[in-house]
């Protein structure tokens, strides 16, 4: 038996799943031609978010510690959706996983922004993510 207990979505057309689920209900797409975009000399479609978007929704939770994009997006969603349980994501019986189709891609660049370069590896985000949540488990 599968149980939901909780869940959210971030992505360029909002911070929730009901965000997303509204936009594309009232057919929205945040895909958009970029030109000259990334340094790319060829235009390409894409959905991205807002330049600042990401920092501005990141800053309500008040960390102080530095996190890629792709870091702030993961803490973000899944404080959303820990806001809708009871569970305690310090617990040792919670395991952080993630799953994804590009992770800190931004850091495949020879500019890390300062992140040192094992940061590209998921087990590392897991490891960082897990660190943001007090969780004890690698």
């Amino acid at each position: 038996m599968i149980v939901r207990i909780a869940d959210n979505i971030v992505s360029p057309l909002g911070f929730s799943s009901e965000e997303n689920y509204r936009a594309v209900k009232g057919g929205k797409s945040a895909l958009r031609l970029y030109q000259n975009h990334f340094d790319i000399p060829e235009p390409f479609t894409a959905s991205l978010f807002e330049e600042g978007k990401i920092e501005q929704q990141f800053s309500t939770l008040h960390s102080t510690k530095q996190y890629t994009d792709f870091e702030k997006i993961i803490i973000l969603s899944v404080s959303k959706a820990l806001q809708q349980t009871n569970v305690n994501p310090a617990s040792e019986k919670v395991q952080i996983v993630i799953s994804t189709t590009k992770g800190n891609i931004s850091l495949l660049d020879d500019n890390k922004d300062g992140f040192p370069s094992d940061r590209v590896h998921l087990g590392t985000t897991a490891q960082v993510i897990a660190d943001y949540f007090g969780n004890p488990n690698p």
